[in-house]
């Protein structure tokens, strides 16, 4: 029993950062949106490793918004951490829903960005990104195609919709995602 307990951690090791288990997930998460800026980096590590870049992503964002100790010395207005760069003021949100609700790609994305990481909001989050990718933001309708690889259960069909219409629009991204949609189908179809 003992050996088998070495193994396991060795392999941990081995691999990194270990794979968080449920009740410590839940502790870090609760101390990451406390404030505490290693749990978050842990939490990052956690969902890089199982490949979830949304959540791999706020986390990162999360683990470095209080660094503002390399900042001194910026011009005023620079944004000191990731989590920053994507907020938004009251009258920048005010500006960006009107054009947003005239089909501003641009502003819709913005709107998507602010609530994913500058102010985590993640109902209206998911409203903007789905708002953004119908109106034709590449990197909102690969967000969207991973969220649905990621939910409980997966929606490899509408996820494969949404990387093939950023595909289309010459996405990288949206191209790798298509044939790891194609794969995790195969797979499921026992091809």
């Amino acid at each position: 029993m003992l050996a088998a307990g070495r193994r396991a951690t060795l392999n941990m090791i081995s691999f990194g950062a270990a794979m968080l288990t449920p009740g410590e997930l839940s502790l870090y998460t609760q101390r990451a949106e406390n404030g505490d800026c290693e749990a978050a980096y842990a939490l990052y590590e956690h969902y890089e490793q199982l490949g979830n870049e949304v959540l791999a992503n706020k986390w990162l964002l999360l683990s470095v918004s209080d660094a503002r100790d390399f900042a001194e010395g910026l011009p005023e207005g620079t944004p000191v951490s990731g989590r920053e760069a994507f907020k938004l003021d009251e009258l920048e949100v005010a500006a960006k829903l009107i054009e947003a609700e005239s089909g501003d790609v641009s502003a819709a994305e913005a709107l998507y960005l602010h609530y994913a990481y500058g102010t985590y909001d993640p109902v209206m989050s998911a409203t903007w990104r789905s708002t953004a990718a119908s109106l034709g933001s590449e990197r909102a309708q690969c967000d969207l195609a991973v969220s649905l690889m990621d939910a409980q259960p997966p929606d490899l069909q509408q996820a494969r919709l949404w990387a093939t219409t950023a595909a289309k629009s010459g996405s990288a991204r949206g191209m790798e995602l298509v044939r790891e949609i194609e794969d995790r189908l195969q797979r499921r179809n026992g091809g």
